[in-house]
C-alpha cells in the first residue's frame, strides 16, 4: 500500500536515508512502509484472493493495496492466462509506483522553491516570524520526505518492471500467437521504450481498437510516453472510460494529465467518487483541493462569481 499524502511535513521526514542509486528493493518498502507510519497509515493485513473473478476486480479497479494479494493468487499457476496477468499486474505495479513518484518529485520541488523563497525572506531581513519559521521548517521537512519517496518508489517501479518483464517474455516464449499474450506484450513494449516491436504486436492485435477500453489505456500512455502529447492522452483515456465506466486507471491519470488545478481537481472528484482510497486521491488530492480552494478564494476576493 502507499499513501504519502503531500504537502505535509512529519518527522519521519529528517533522514532521507539511502538515495535510489544505493537503496534495495527491501530497503524500500521500509522507507515506504516508515513514510506511511509517519502519515498515520497503518498497512492493511493480507486478504486473500480465492477467484479469478476477484483477481480481475483488483486488477480492473486499480487496487494498488490489493495489488500484493493478486500476486499471491497467480503464484505457481502455468498456462497463459496465467503468464499474462501475472505480467499485466506487475507492468500496473510499475506504472503505479512510476506515477506517484514522479508526483513526489514535483512536490518536492514546490517544497523546495517555498524553501528558497523563505531562506530569501530571512536573509535579506526582512520580518520574519514565527509562522514564517513554521512554514520553512514544514517545507524543509517535506523537501527531504518526497525525495525519500521518490527515491523507494522509483526502486520498486524498477523492481516490478523487471518482473512483469519477466513474465511478459515467458509468455511470448511459450505462445506467441496468442491474443493475451500480444496485448501484454504490447504493454511491456510500451513500458520499456521498445516502439517498433510495440508498433508491430498492436497492428497484429485483431478487432476494432477504437472501442477497446485497455488498448485505448495504452494507446493514452504511449502519447504521453512517446509523444510528449498530453491533450491526446486525455483523449484516448475519456474514451475509455466511456467504453468502460470502471477503469479506474484510466480515471487515475486523467487527474495527473490536466493543465490547470481546475481540470485536475473536476477529474479528482471523479476518481474520488470511483476510487475513494486511490493513491492518487490520498497522494495527490490534499495538494490538488488545497490549491483549487485557494483559487477560488482569490477569485472571490477578486468579485468573480464562480459556479
Amino acid at each position: 500500500m502507499v499513501c504519502l499524502a503531500a504537502g505535509c511535513a512529519d518527522k519521519g521526514a529528517e533522514s532521507p536515508g539511502p538515495s535510489a542509486a544505493t537503496m534495495t528493493p527491501a530497503e524500500a518498502r521500509a522507507a515506504i512502509a516508515e513514510l506511511q507510519e509517519t502519515r498515520g497509515v497503518k498497512p492493511k493485513p493480507p486478504q486473500p484472493v480465492t477467484s479469478t473473478e476477484a483477481l480481475l476486480d483488483i486488477i480492473l479497479r486499480d487496487d494498488i493495496d490489493r495489488f500484493e494479494d493478486a500476486a499471491r493468487f497467480l503464484e505457481g499457476k502455468a498456462g497463459v492466462d496465467a503468464l499474462t496477468w501475472s505480467a499485466t499486474l506487475e507492468l500496473l505495479w510499475c506504472e503505479a509506483y512510476g506515477t506517484v513518484a514522479l508526483v513526489a518529485r514535483e512536490m518536492g520541488r514546490r517544497a523546495d522553491a517555498e524553501a528558497a523563497r523563505l531562506h530569501d525572506k530571512q536573509a535579506a531581513g526582512r520580518e520574519f516570524t514565527t509562522r514564517d519559521k513554521e512554514l520553512l521548517a514544514r517545507a524543509t521537512e517535506d523537501v527531504a520526505f518526497q525525495a525519500k519517496a521518490e527515491a523507494a518508489l522509483g526502486v520498486l517501479a524498477r523492481e516490478h518492471l523487471a518482473a512483469g518483464s519477466d513474465f511478459a517474455r515467458e509468455a511470448l516464449r511459450q505462445f506467441p500467437g496468442d491474443e493475451r499474450t500480444l496485448r501484454v506484450a504490447a504493454f511491456y513494449y510500451l513500458s520499456t521504450g521498445m516502439w517498433g516491436r510495440y508498433d508491430e504486436v498492436m497492428a497484429a492485435i485483431a478487432g476494432d481498437q477504437t472501442d477497446d477500453a485497455a488498448l485505448l489505456f495504452l494507446r493514452a500512455l504511449e502519447s504521453e510516453k512517446r509523444n510528449g502529447d498530453r491533450g491526446a492522452a486525455r483523449r484516448h483515456l475519456a474514451h475509455a472510460l466511456a467504453v468502460n465506466p470502471h477503469l479506474v486507471r484510466a480515471q487515475a491519470k486523467l487527474v495527473l494529465l490536466q493543465d490547470d488545478v481546475a481540470g485536475s481537481y473536476a477529474q479528482l472528484q471523479k476518481l474520488e467518487a470511483l476510487s475513494p482510497g486511490h493513491p492518487v486521491v490520498r497522494i495527490t488530492g490534499p495538494s490538488i483541493k488545497s490549491e483549487y480552494e485557494l483559487g477560488q478564494s482569490f477569485d472571490r476576493a477578486r468579485g468573480k462569481t464562480l459556479p
